[in-house]
Parts: C-alpha cells; structure tokens; sequence
C-alpha cells in the first residue's frame, strides 16, 4: 500500500500528536496579578503553542519576574508612552 502525504488536517490524530510543533514568538504586554494567576501557568506549559519572548510591563520589577519565570527578556522601549499621547 502505498503512503499518502496528507495535509495536516487530514492526518490521523496519532500522526497530529507526534508531529513536532513549532511554538511562535509572542510578546507578553502587562505583568501583573491577572497575568501572574492566569497566563504564565498556561505560557509555561511545554504544549503552550507560544514562547514568549519579551516581556513588558510599566511595573520593571513585575516585568523582571514573568521574564525570568519564562526565559525571556524584559522590553526595553525608548520611553512609556505607547504613542496614544498627543502630538
């Protein structure tokens, strides 16, 4: 019998779970208590399909602590103002 190349959704949901996945680089903006009690638990998960990379928060401390839980960096911006200010 010969195999067939399937697309993904297509392919048998034991073939779904081994195949390797390939987690996408998400930014984590606000690290606070919802973030702390709610999103790292779940972003720490290794099935999490995302690997956040930065972290950032007005909070620098809050910050340093979700990027360290996570292995990332923390966000470095010029300045606060996420440019909603007026010009």
């Amino acid at each position: 019998m010969r195999e067939l190349d399937l697309p993904a959704r297509l392919a048998p949901a034991e073939v779904r779970r081994n195949r390797p996945r390939r987690q996408l680089g998400a930014a984590l903006i606000g690290a606070g208590n919802v973030a702390n009690a709610l999103y790292l638990p779940q972003l720490r998960r290794p099935a999490s399909p995302f690997r956040v990379v930065t972290v950032y928060d007005l909070d620098r401390a809050a910050a340093r602590r979700a990027a360290d839980a996570l292995d990332a960096r923390v966000a470095e911006p010029e300045s606060t103002d996420a440019g909603f200010g007026e010009r």
